[in-house]
C-alpha cells in the first residue's frame, strides 16, 4: 500500500537512491543539501511516497519558485508523479509564489510530455560539460593577478564577488547562509582544489570545487564584470583541472545554465556536453474568490 509522509534527513540515502535511478549525476551529498536548505521546512515543502516500505517518489519545493519531482521508473504510470506535480503547484501557491519551475533530463521526454501537458514550457537549458585530461592541463600566468587556494575566513568575500556576478542572471540572492551552506560548508567541498583570484587585495574570480564523483567537479565558477575578458575564468579552472588531474582524476565536469552565456567559455577550454536538461516554467493562478 502506497503512503506519503514528509522527509527526513534520515531518508538521504533511500532518497539518493531513487533519484540516481532517474539521473546517474545525482550525489547522496548533493541530495542531504537539498535537505538541509534553509528555506525548506521538510515538514510542508518535501512529500516522500513509499510502497510497502520501500522509497518510490518523492517531490520538494523550494521558497515556492523551484520544484524537483522523481519517480522510479518501475512506478511511472500510475499517475505519481501527477499527484505530485499537483502538491508543489499547491504548496507553491501557498507559499505566495506566482511562478513554479523544474529541471528535466532532456533524456526524459516522458517527464517533458507531463510537464507540457500541465502547462509548463521551456526556458532555459542546462548543459553537463566535462573535459578528458590525458595531460597535467598546463596553468598560464594572469598579468597582475594572484592565484591561490580558498582559505578559512575567504566565505564571506567569495559569496559577495559570486552573488554579484551570479545576480546578473539569477532569480534571487541569495543569503549568505543558504551560499554557504549550498558550497563551502558542504563535506565534500575541497579548499585545495578551489582557487581564487586576487587583484592586490581584491578578490575578483573563484572556482569552488567538490569531491562528489570519480571525476573532478567544479560547483561554482564567477569572475567580477569589472575583471572580465582578461582569461581569469580560463586560468582558474585549469588550475582546479591540475589539482584533480594530480588526485588521480583525469575527467573534470561542471553544469551551467544557458542564461549565464557561459557555455562557449567552457568549451574554449577543451570542455564537451555530456548530456542536457531543461527547465520547465508555469505561472500560477491564485484564487482571489472568498
Amino acid at each position: 500500500m502506497m503512503r506519503d509522509r514528509p522527509a527526513t534527513p534520515d531518508d538521504t540515502p533511500a532518497i539518493h537512491k531513487l533519484v540516481s535511478a532517474c539521473d546517474p549525476d545525482s550525489s547522496l551529498d548533493s541530495i542531504a543539501a537539498d535537505l538541509a536548505r534553509p528555506a525548506i521546512v521538510l515538514a510542508r515543502d518535501t512529500v516522500v511516497v513509499h510502497d510497502d516500505g520501500e522509497l518510490v517518489a518523492w517531490a520538494w519545493v523550494h521558497m515556492g519558485r523551484r520544484a524537483q519531482v522523481n519517480v522510479h521508473p518501475d512506478y511511472r504510470g500510475r499517475g505519481i508523479g501527477t499527484r505530485l506535480l499537483a502538491w508543489a503547484e499547491a504548496r507553491s501557491l501557498e507559499l505566495g509564489s506566482s511562478r513554479l519551475g523544474q529541471n528535466v533530463p532532456d533524456s526524459r521526454t516522458d517527464a517533458a510530455k507531463l510537464l507540457r501537458a500541465n502547462g509548463y514550457e521551456p526556458k532555459a537549458t542546462a548543459w553537463l560539460l566535462e573535459i578528458a585530461m590525458e595531460r597535467e592541463p598546463e596553468v598560464p600566468a594572469l598579468d597582475g593577478i594572484t592565484v591561490r587556494s580558498f582559505r578559512d575566513g575567504d566565505g564571506l568575500a567569495a559569496y559577495q564577488m559570486m552573488e554579484k556576478a551570479f545576480n546578473e542572471w539569477q532569480q534571487r540572492p541569495h543569503e549568505y547562509g543558504e551560499w554557504a551552506q549550498q558550497t563551502i560548508e558542504r563535506e565534500t567541498f575541497v579548499p585545495e582544489l578551489s582557487p581564487l583570484a586576487f587583484a592586490g587585495e581584491r578578490l575578483v574570480g573563484a572556482v569552488l570545487s567538490l569531491d562528489v564523483f570519480a571525476q573532478g567537479y567544479v560547483e561554482r565558477v564567477a569572475v567580477d564584470r569589472e575583471f572580465r575578458n582578461r582569461g581569469i575564468a580560463r586560468g582558474l579552472l585549469l588550475e582546479a583541472f591540475r589539482g584533480f588531474y594530480r588526485q588521480g582524476r583525469r575527467a573534470c565536469r561542471l553544469w551551467t545554465h544557458s542564461d549565464t552565456g557561459a557555455l562557449s567559455l567552457y568549451e574554449r577550454v577543451g570542455m564537451s556536453v555530456v548530456r542536457s536538461s531543461t527547465h520547465f516554467s508555469k505561472p500560477l493562478q491564485h484564487d482571489h474568490r472568498g
